[in-house]
C-alpha cells in the first residue's frame, strides 16, 4: 500500500513503458487556482494528458454526480467534503486555457482502490485504477487522433 508521494512514484513507475514509445512525462506542474497536476503525460502525437493521482484505498462508486469512498471499515466518506469532480473539472478547464488546448481529458488516477462504477468517464473526467493508466492513455490517445484526423464533410 503506497500514500501521497509514493503512489505518485508507484504511477510514474507504471508509465516507464510509455518511454519507450515517446511519451514525454512532466511532473507536479502549476495549475493556478487549481493547485498542482501530479503528471502531464504528453503522447508522441502531442496530446496532453494531466494525470491526477489520489492515494486512497477502498472502493471507489459514484452517486449523485459525486464520488465517494467507501473504506475498508463501513463507514463511507467523500473527499474532504470537497466534490472531486467538480474540482478535476475546473482544473481541466484552467489546464486547456493556459495550454491553448482544444480537448483536455484529465484522468483521475485512483493508486489503491477498486472501482465500482459503471462507466469510466465521468462528466469529462477519466477515471482509472494504477492498473489501467497505461491503457487508458493509449487508449484516448488513439480516439484523440481519429477525431482529428478524420475529415469535415
Amino acid at each position: 500500500m503506497v500514500q501521497g508521494a509514493g503512489a505518485e512514484t508507484a504511477i510514474a513507475a507504471k508509465l516507464i513503458p510509455l518511454v519507450q514509445q515517446r511519451w514525454k512525462f512532466k511532473f507536479n506542474q502549476p495549475v493556478p487556482r487549481y493547485g498542482d497536476v501530479n503528471v502531464f503525460a504528453i503522447s508522441p502525437n502531442g496530446n496532453l494528458y494531466p494525470i491526477k493521482v489520489k492515494a486512497i484505498k477502498g472502493k471507489v462508486h459514484c452517486e449523485g454526480g459525486r464520488l465517494f469512498v467507501l473504506p475498508n471499515s463501513i463507514r463511507e466518506r467523500s473527499f474532504g467534503g470537497r466534490n472531486l469532480l467538480l474540482q478535476c473539472r475546473g482544473q481541466a478547464e484552467a489546464i486547456r486555457v493556459q495550454y491553448r488546448i482544444r480537448n483536455v481529458y484529465l484522468i483521475l488516477c485512483f493508486a489503491n482502490a477498486v472501482m465500482d462504477l459503471k462507466v469510466s468517464s465521468i462528466d469529462g473526467v477519466e477515471i482509472v485504477t494504477g492498473a489501467d493508466v497505461v491503457e487508458r492513455l493509449q487508449l484516448l490517445d488513439r480516439q484523440l487522433n481519429m477525431m482529428n484526423s478524420t475529415p469535415y464533410c
